[in-house]
């Protein structure tokens, strides 16, 4: 048996009473504990993708859920929140599949690069593994889609009754648009005297895999031992310095701390790049808050983001994580130079540009 979920008070969990969709995840909880560490992701220098990312997706949405779930005419339903929680362990497990070959959502793919070996994908190097890796980016939410919804890897816990509605949660965990996914799969289904919210339940997922933004998730240590590429690490710091994060029904609150040494202080320039790591980070959530505030205003505590000086009082789920939000790390990620500072403000400009396009510039003033 499962000990997170012995050992975790989680409130959507207890909901499910000791029945078997229960069992099923406790199975799937075992599954991916044995399943992720020896399947390591394809793309090597990206941030957590594994069983830990999992969990804190579920326990971010556990919390967001609390208002939801004191709502007896909108709560979620046992199948919907086996559903959601399965979505929580699958939905990257595209990430780590060698055989793209196999794959019919990279057909064309495969087709357009018949020079590539899809079949053995951490074999390439350079302008090929790049291919592949931007491939993998894009497309990881269709190639989960495919695996949860078939089956391919037999998994544990998976029950075959509602495999293909988690599937379809884990495609919607990547939203570009608000009405992404509006034509496939996301529709609402009656099972017995139930009402299944696929679309909703998508949404729900994506938010809380967008809030696993804290310092846990860029491990200092794995710097030392991966060849992380400049452009992945600006979404390490962006993890690395957000220190703290509360979700309450006030709101969801971050802290953010940017170490600079005395004379980095006294450099205009340093500090107004650096500082655009916790604006790059802001503009992604708050791309989210503007995608999904339709659809969940009315359901989750108020989807509202903000910035605090210092930790709030009461961390979210402290315990339950098991970390502890300090305000001075042991010790930092590699100070940034200055190619890496002009790095930074590309990206800053880029993620800016696109989230201009899905919200509109109008809206802007919203976001920042």
């Amino acid at each position: 048996m499962s000990d997170y979920f012995l050992n975790n008070n989680l409130g959507l969990v207890r909901t499910l009473g000791e029945s078997a969709y229960l069992n099923d995840l406790r199975s799937l909880d075992l599954w991916t504990r044995g399943w992720f560490p020896v399947n390591a992701p394809l793309i090597t220098d990206y941030t957590d993708h594994g069983i830990r990312h999992s969990e804190t997706i579920i326990e971010r949405i556990d919390k967001l859920t609390v208002y939801l779930m004191d709502q007896s005419d909108k709560r979620l339903c046992d199948v919907e929140i086996y559903i959601l929680l399965t979505a929580c362990y699958l939905h990257d497990i595209g990430m780590h599949y060698e055989h793209l070959e196999r794959l019919e959502c990279l057909k064309d793919k495969c087709q357009e690069h018949l020079n590539i070996d899809f079949s053995n994908p951490r074999s390439l190097v350079n302008e090929e593994q790049e291919i592949v890796l931007k491939i993998l980016r894009d497309r990881h939410h269709l190639i989960s889609y495919e695996l949860v919804k078939n089956n391919t890897l037999g998994i544990k816990g998976l029950n075959d009754d509602f495999k293909e509605f988690a599937a379809s949660v884990c495609l919607g965990h990547r939203w570009l648009t608000p009405n992404e996914h509006k034509d496939k799969l996301l529709d609402d289904y009656e099972y017995d005297d139930r009402h299944i919210r696929l679309e909703f339940l998508s949404r729900i997922l994506s938010i809380g895999d967008s809030l696993d933004i804290t310092f846990q998730r860029a491990d200092p240590r794995v710097e030392e031992i991966r060849n992380i590429q400049d452009q992945s690490f600006i979404h390490w710091f962006k993890h690395h310095y957000t220190r703290g994060l509360d979700i309450s029904n006030h709101g969801i609150h971050l802290q953010f701390e940017l170490p600079c040494t005395e004379e980095e202080v006294k450099n205009d320039d340093y500090k107004k790049n650096y500082k655009l790591i916790p604006k790059i980070a802001l503009l992604e959530l708050k791309k989210e808050q503007y995608l999904h505030q339709k659809y969940l205003k009315d359901h989750l505590y108020n989807v509202f983001i903000s910035v605090v000086d210092g930790i709030p009082d009461v961390i979210y789920n402290q315990n339950i994580a098991g970390y502890e939000f300090v305000k001075k790390p042991q010790r930092y990620l590699r100070t940034m130079d200055n190619d890496l500072l002009k790095l930074v403000k590309r990206e800053y400009d880029d993620v800016r540009n696109k989230v201009c396009s899905i919200v509109g510039s109008d809206n802007l003033d919203f976001l920042l």
